[in-house]
């Protein structure tokens, strides 16, 4: 026995589409699967939202048995919890901002992020961290123009003609830089 399913295509022509009982058995079983996960999923969010509405409900009711005393007690709490979160949000920001400007100020390039430095509960110390990172930096960046400098020099020493023995014209002008700084 087969069963057939008529479906109509873009144009309005019907189009007759035969399934055997095995692949109709196949294709209810995926429905039914897929049917039995959302309707899984939308319980938890009924779930989730009803268990919402039943604290509202117990704290207004909660609220209605309280005096008129311990309700501006418990909004006076509230207030107060509020007011703390906020002086709380304001210090973070007023952090980042000293951060972002100390780090303005160390001379780091521009391009690494101060956001690394926010960590720091006391400016001493991320004063120090950026005095750090600032010398570990340019002591790499002198560490890679050393490897290409002295990669990119002549390894025999012929003469110029004036007797020093040293061709290359960039370490004869600028012989007064210690690219090797330690």
């Amino acid at each position: 026995m087969s069963e057939e399913n008529t479906n109509e295509n873009e144009n309005g022509q019907k189009q007759e589409v035969t399934f055997t009982d095995e692949q109709q058995a196949k294709v209810d079983e995926i429905v039914a699967a897929r049917l039995a996960a959302q309707k899984k999923k939308a319980d938890d969010e009924l779930t989730k939202i009803k268990a919402g509405f039943q604290k509202q409900l117990q704290d207004e009711l909660a609220k209605q048995k309280m005096s008129e005393d311990e309700r501006k007690a418990q909004e006076m709490e509230e207030t107060k919890q509020e007011l703390e979160n906020l002086r709380k949000e304001k210090k973070q920001r007023e952090h980042s901002d000293e951060i972002k400007k100390l780090f303005a100020d160390s001379g780091i390039n521009g391009k690494i992020s101060s956001d690394l430095f926010n960590h720091y509960e006391d400016m001493d110390a991320a004063k120090q961290a950026m005095a750090d990172f600032k010398k570990t930096f340019e002591d790499a960046v002198l560490e890679e123009v050393n490897k290409r400098i002295n990669s990119h020099t002549p390894k025999n020493k012929a003469s110029d003609g004036n007797g020093s023995g040293d061709a290359n014209p960039f370490l004869q002008d600028n012989k007064k830089f210690n690219f090797n700084k330690k």
